[in-house]
C-alpha cells in the first residue's frame, strides 16, 4: 500500500506552483497604491520584485480590506501580508512576522494652515481620524483615554480621512510618519506634520 503523501508546506507548495500570493491594502501611499494609470507602485510593491528575484517566484498581489486582513491570511486567502504592516504584541498572538524590513513611528497631520494644534495635547475635544485596524487607531484610542478627544473617525483607507481634513470634516490625523509625509508630498500645501513622532514601531510581512 502507498504510504500517504506527507502534506505540503507553505513554502513547498509555493515553489511548486511559482507563485506567492501577498495580501495588501492598495491605497495605502507610499508602501502600496495605484499610480495614474492605475498600476500598483510603492515601496512594498519595489521591495516584491527583489523578492521575486531572492526567492524565484512570482509575487500575486491581492488587495483586501485591511480591518480583516488578518483574518483573511488566517483564512489563507493569500500566503503573507505585504502592507507596511506593524509588528504588534496583538498581531503576535495571530500571526508571524518575517522582518523587520522598517522602523516607524505614528505621527500627527493637520491642514497646513492649522495654527492650534501643536501637540498631541491639543487634540483634547478635536475630532481625529484614522484608518481602522491600524496602528494609528490602537494609538488614538490610548491618546484619547489620558487626552479627551471629541470624536475618533474610524476609516477604511487613508484617502477618504485626508479627503475629510482637507474639508474640515475632521481636525487631525494619526498616521505612519511616511503615510503622512506621503500625502504632504502628493497633496502640495494642503497639509503639515505637527508635533513629535511618538509610539515607534517595527514592520514586517506576516506570515
Amino acid at each position: 500500500s502507498k504510504t500517504p503523501a506527507k502534506e505540503q508546506t507553505t513554502w513547498e507548495r509555493i515553489k511548486a506552483e511559482g507563485k506567492l500570493v501577498a495580501g495588501l491594502d492598495d491605497n495605502y501611499p507610499p508602501m502600496g497604491y495605484r499610480d495614474a494609470n492605475n498600476n500598483l507602485v510603492g515601496f512594498d510593491i519595489d521591495m516584491g520584485k527583489e523578492l521575486e528575484k531572492r526567492l524565484g517566484v512570482e509575487i500575486v498581489w491581492q488587495p483586501t480590506a485591511w480591518e480583516g486582513v488578518v483574518a483573511s491570511l488566517k483564512a489563507k486567502k493569500f500566503d503573507v501580508i505585504i502592507s507596511g504592516m506593524t509588528i504588534t504584541e496583538e498581531r503576535l498572538k495571530e500571526v508571524d512576522f518575517a522582518g523587520p524590513y522598517i522602523h516607524a513611528a505614528q505621527a500627527l497631520a493637520v491642514k497646513a494652515d492649522n495654527e492650534t494644534i501643536l501637540k498631541t495635547e491639543d487634540l483634547a475635544g478635536k475630532i481625529v481620524g484614522t484608518q481602522n485596524g491600524s496602528t494609528g487607531l490602537k494609538v488614538a484610542e490610548d491618546l484619547n483615554k489620558e487626552i479627551g478627544f471629541a470624536e475618533i473617525r474610524g476609516y477604511s483607507d487613508y484617502a477618504l480621512a485626508f479627503q475629510d481634513l482637507k474639508i474640515g470634516r475632521i481636525d487631525a490625523i494619526i498616521s505612519d510618519n511616511y503615510v503622512i509625509a506621503g500625502y504632504i508630498e502628493n497633496m502640495a500645501g494642503e497639509f503639515k506634520f505637527t508635533g513629535e513622532l511618538f509610539a515607534e514601531e517595527t514592520q514586517g510581512i506576516a506570515v
